[in-house]
This record gives structure tokens, sequence and C-alpha cells, in this order.
């Protein structure tokens, strides 16, 4: 992004501000070819603010660095619905299992209860 773009995008005017202080507009756009718009934004932030108060830009902002955005579907993965079906499958299994053992607990006994070896005197 060039220099006067980032003002406008910034709402600045860069004509009033390069025509009334230009020694401070030169001397951050120095610092701002040298880092990128993210980087200057965030260290410049409190002069920024000042400055689209004092030159306010009207007119329209153009962007031409965004990127258009793309849906992105979901392609299908070759074997899922083996798999969807084999842990179907298996999930009967463990019904049926499930089953069996409830009933095996059903029928045994319950376990003693833990006593320590120790004795009191």
């Amino acid at each position: 992004m060039e220099w006067i773009d980032y003002l406008k995008q910034k709402k600045i005017d860069p004509e009033a501000f390069s025509g009334k202080e230009s020694k401070q507009y030169e001397e951050l756009e120095k610092v701002f070819s040298e880092m990128s718009e993210f980087s200057f934004t965030s260290q410049k932030k409190f002069i920024l603010n000042p400055l689209r108060m004092k030159f306010p830009f009207i007119g329209e902002v153009s962007v031409t660095d965004e990127k258009p955005k793309v849906k992105i579907k979901p392609k299908p993965i070759p074997g899922i619905v083996k798999t969807i079906e084999a842990t179907k499958e298996s999930n009967t299994k463990i019904e049926s299992q499930e089953s069996v053992i409830n009933s095996d607990i059903a029928n045994s006994k319950p376990k003693p209860k833990f006593r320590p070896k120790i004795k009191k005197k």
C-alpha cells in the first residue's frame, strides 16, 4: 500500500497535510516506507488521530488490497463413509456386550467390605 492510499484509508487528506505540515508529512512518509502498515498504525496511532481531526478527508476511500471472500466447500474424504458404517456396527456390538455385562452384574454377589488387617489394641 502506498503512503497516499494509507492516508486516505485513515481518513486524512494527504494534500492538506503535505501543504501545511510538510516536515511531519515527510518524516511519517519515510517511517511508513520502512515498515508495514499495521506496525506503523500501532506505533503512530496517537499521532494519526489528531491529524485525522486536523485534516479530514472528504471523499470516497477505495481500498485495492482487499481480497475477495471465497467460501470454502468441504471436500469429501474417501473412506469416511466406510468408517461411519463400521462405527455403527461396532456400536451395536458394544450395546449387546453391555447387556451381557449388566446381566452378569445383576446375578453376581456383592463384594465384601474392606476390612483392614491391623487390629486395634
